[in-house]
């Protein structure tokens, strides 16, 4: 999955972590130079939830309004749809009530129990390897991050549609900018 990484971004680490590692309580995941704001206890305190993850950030329009004025192409998101229902109608079901919502949980930072990380990639890629062997069937080359984008979304959905079953917790996210250089 690495050479596909310009449109997969950080859900390339999700998919090798998902593929190459197995046995661990936990799978995080933080990138780039975002991270959770987590203090010295916070791990201690991880084990009475199934999962951690970024406040959820608000957009005024609809998630799908949102994501395709900004990021991607309607025809993505349709895309997307289109698996999601394939793939299973109760989560279609839950994805048509949040492209209507207005908070999503950011940039794929979380940590989560394994079993629930396996079920959650098994989600994401289920769907995401039909919107990229659709793609690919029109012989379009994408390299603008779409499909990381829709990894976001997904995310989203699963634990939106997984809700009542989960206990999350959530915190702020941290950006760090490298330092500039003085001269």
């Amino acid at each position: 999955i690495s050479l596909k990484n310009t449109d997969y971004s950080e859900g390339t680490a999700m998919y090798w972590m998902w593929k190459n590692t197995s046995g661990q309580d936990y799978v995080g995941l933080f990138h780039y130079r975002r991270h959770m704001a987590l203090g010295a206890d916070s791990l201690k305190k991880l084990v009475k939830y199934d999962a951690f993850l970024t406040v959820p950030s608000f957009t005024s329009k609809s998630l799908k309004e949102f994501f395709c004025s900004y990021f991607i192409l309607e025809n993505d998101w349709n895309t997307m749809m289109r698996y999601i229902k394939e793939y299973d109608a109760a989560y279609y079901e839950t994805a048509l009530k949040y492209e209507k919502e207005h908070c999503y949980f950011p940039c794929n930072i979380f940590i989560i129990r394994r079993e629930y990380f396996d079920e959650l990639c098994s989600f994401i890629f289920g769907v995401l390897e039909k919107v990229d062997s659709y793609y690919q069937g029109l012989r379009m080359i994408r390299l603008d991050r779409y499909l990381g984008y829709l990894v976001e979304n997904l995310v989203s959905i699963y634990m939106m549609h997984n809700a009542g079953r989960l206990k999350a917790a959530y915190t702020d996210m941290k950006y760090y900018y490298p330092l500039e250089e003085k001269v």
